[in-house]
This record gives structure tokens, sequence and C-alpha cells, in this order.
């Protein structure tokens, strides 16, 4: 059956967000949206209905389980939650970036963003530089409604903000004294500060450190200029890769949390470690916490944006996902 044709695909990408266990099922080729009323999943390649209790039911439920479980844990990691709560949706096009950066096959990614289903910064290929650029490599639509659309001519670089994943200002382009600073990324949909519970897992206490000392890193002048931008103009970091994150991490957080954590590279590895002191000064427990920096990679995505003028740095530089997350 023709691509145009997956009717269950459109449906579920009708929605602007998603529950876990209806992603999980998308995930795994199938549509559960008859489920409830039918007792039925949809293949979404060729709308094969399959029965509960039917041999292809069980294997499609088997590989959703194993999905779902993989995104609950990459939820609960980024916000900081001590459980998932089953009724609660999330923003499908983060959902998709996951399932994406998971390595899952999400074979449809290019005909959604050629359809304008989805942001084209999930498969920024599937559109010619020029379509993408007047389009916005983060608009996306539901009908004939358009969301984060690109507002062109607000500001001195043509182009304006971008949905609401913002830096603190809410700009794209920020004031530092007389100077005009052009975000590479910025503040993404997923704050972990705005999640911390006061009984979840003692680690998550340090993502609040982690957090400021990136973000802080949108609102600053890059040292070095790559000048692709115009002789006269500045930017700032672009988003880190997870050693750089650690680096700055363990030589700013003395001053973000006053001594209270300890962070340090792992002796053994490229780790990042850390511990809390006690009342005392000493360690609270015996074993440091750990982040390596594939799971440090996941918080930074999951975390923040690259802005449009962060994009196309990373096409200027081939900054490549394979390359550049390392």
């Amino acid at each position: 059956m023709k691509i145009e044709a997956m009717t269950e695909l459109q449906a579920v990408l009708d929605m602007k967000e998603w529950k876990l266990g209806l992603a999980a099922w998308i995930f795994s080729g199938h549509s559960p949206l008859q489920k409830k009323t039918s007792g039925t999943i949809v293949r979404i390649t060729d709308n094969q209905v399959f029965q509960f209790g039917s041999v292809e039911y069980r294997e499609a439920e088997t590989a959703k389980n194993k999905i779902k479980e993989m995104l609950n844990q990459r939820v609960i990691d980024s916000r900081c939650l001590a459980s998932i709560d089953e009724k609660e949706r999330y923003d499908r096009n983060w959902l998709i970036s996951i399932a994406i950066d998971s390595g899952f096959d999400v074979w449809w990614k290019d005909w959604a963003v050629k359809a304008w289903l989805v942001p084209s910064y999930i498969a920024p290929n599937a559109l010619d530089p020029q379509e993408r650029k007047s389009r916005g490599s983060f608009s996306w639509k539901i009908g004939e409604e358009v969301f984060d659309q690109p507002n062109f001519g607000e500001g001195p670089f043509g182009e304006g903000g971008f949905g609401e994943s913002k830096p603190a200002e809410g700009k794209d382009i920020l004031k530092d004294e007389d100077i005009q600073i052009i975000a590479l990324f910025k503040a993404g949909k997923i704050n972990p500060t705005e999640y911390i519970e006061n009984d979840t897992k003692k680690q998550f206490k340090a993502y609040q450190l982690f957090y400021d000392v990136i973000h802080a890193m949108a609102e600053m002048q890059a040292e070095k200029q790559s000048g692709i931008f115009g002789i006269d103009e500045v930017h700032s970091y672009p988003l880190p890769t997870a050693a750089i994150a650690r680096d700055r991490i363990i030589s700013q957080s003395e001053w973000f949390l006053l001594h209270s954590t300890v962070v340090s590279k792992s002796k053994t590895g490229s780790k990042l470690e850390w511990y809390y002191k006690g009342h005392d000064g000493q360690p609270e427990s015996n074993k440091p916490y750990v982040l390596d920096m594939n799971a440090l990679n996941k918080r930074i995505r999951d975390w923040f944006q690259k802005t449009e003028k962060g994009l196309e740095y990373d096409q200027h530089f081939n900054r490549n996902k394979d390359k550049y997350f390392k």
C-alpha cells in the first residue's frame, strides 16, 4: 500500500501530545487507536488489522513493551521523576526525536517531514535547503494550523523565535551589555529543575547544577568566533558535546553550588562523578553518583535545542550527530 494511504499514522500525527504507551505502539509499527473499541491494532505500513490474542498481536505487543520500557526510563531520567504517570501526555515531536536518537527505525520520518507533519530538524535531509529555510526547521502542521513557525523579519538577523523553547530572555538574539549575541542553542521543553521531587533518586539533585552550567553557555559569547554569520557578528557557544559539558560542569561547580556538591572526572574512563557533602563536610555516601558520556549526551539532547543559527553552524562545520555526540 502506498505510504500516502497510511491513515492510522496520519491520525496519530494529528495529536500534539502522546502517552508513552501510544508512542511505543507507533514506534513498533502499529496503531492502537481501535484497540479499546474493537480489540484490534493496525499495522501502519498496510493497514492490516490484528485481533487481540492473535500471534501477530502478541508479537507486536512484546515489541511495544520493550520500547515503552526504554521510553519510560528516558523520561524518568530527563525529567527527574520518581515514576511515570501512565495518564500523562508528552510532546510527540520530542518522543519522535528520542526514538530516532535511540536507534529505532522511524522509517516514515522523511514522509512526515515532507508532509509538514513533523519539524524538519527531525529529518533535515528530507527537504531541499531552500524549502527548509523558508519553512523553518521547527515548524509543523496539524490540519491548516502551523506551529512554531519562524517570524521572519523580527530582529537584526531576519529571524525571530521558534516556538516556546527559548533562552532565558526568550530570544534567539541575546544582549550582553552592548553586544548582541546569536544564540546557537536554547532551553528545550524539558527543564529538569521543574520536575525534581523531594523523594526521588538522590542523584537528581545535581541535575540543576548540570542544567544551569550548560544553559549559561547559550547566553555567553564564545571565546572562539567562527565568523560565519558576518565579521562583526558574535555567537554563543554551540551546544556542547558530553565531554565539553562534563569539563565545564567540573570547572564551574563551585560557583553554582557553593561547595555542597563535589564534581570530578572518574579516575578510570571519562565519566562524570559527584557526591554530596554532609553537615560535617564528609561525603554522604561511600560510592559516588556517575553519568557516562552516553547518558550525559541524552540529558543534553533532552534539555536543550539548537536554534536555527545553531543548525546552520553545524551544517557549515559538518557537525552531524554521529560525529558530534561523542
